[in-house]
């Protein structure tokens, strides 16, 4: 009777394997991320897109959280674009990156301070777009594709507003605070010091390593 039910889903193991492999694959650029802290600002959610007619200075309400060496991948060359508002018609530049899920959800407006060349300054960038590309139901593997635009607003303003900063740890691919990142990274070390020694002493003893 059912014989033909599937016990295998194809589609999904694939995209699991697929998503897996970019994961460990990507070349990550370490990027400063300034991700809106909402619970703790005062903006309006009503009559105002993006909560705030500031995002800086001291008529801002607008409170980030700051997470450095956050990991960015396939950031693309900025590209000169046109717009027209009632001020006029302007420019501005434009750029896309995939990030992956490290403990926070991306958000419009959150804020980005790098760099696309080592010879030109950091810039700040805004999130202006934000795609799912594959999203599973523990968020583990979920990757986000971000358009950015640049922004005249700098990484000081924002730290003025910072509320918390937090450190990409990529030993277990998520956020953590200064002290975590600190004793977790510090242990690390010391196991990988603890094996090497071991593995000094078992050479001479002809017989399998230790392998972390």
């Amino acid at each position: 009777m059912f014989k033909n039910l599937r016990q295998t889903f194809y589609a999904d193991s694939f995209l699991q394997m697929l998503f897996n492999y970019y994961k460990d694959s990507f070349s990550y650029i370490p990027v400063t991320y300034y991700h809106w802290d909402k619970s703790n600002s005062v903006y309006d959610n009503e009559l105002l897109m993006g909560g705030a007619w500031h995002d800086t200075g001291p008529l801002s309400g607008l409170k980030w959280n700051k997470v450095v060496f956050f990991p960015a991948a396939l950031i693309e060359q900025t590209t000169k674009q046109t717009n027209a508002n009632e001020q006029g018609v302007y420019t501005f530049q434009e750029t896309t990156m995939v990030v992956p899920y490290v403990g926070l959800v991306p958000t419009a407006y959150d804020y980005m301070y790098f760099t696309l060349n080592n010879t030109v300054d950091n810039v700040l960038y805004q999130i202006q777009n934000i795609e799912i590309m594959y999203n599973n139901d523990t968020s583990h593997d979920t990757f986000y594709k971000l358009t950015l635009q640049a922004v005249d607003e700098t990484a000081a303003e924002l730290d003025n507003h910072t509320l918390n900063t937090y450190y990409f740890n990529e030993i277990i691919d998520r956020i953590q605070t200064y002290e975590d990142y600190i004793d977790l990274t510090t242990s690390v070390e010391e196991a990988m010091k603890l094996a090497k020694d071991v593995n000094n002493v078992i050479r001479t003893l002809n017989v399998r390593e230790i392998v972390l």
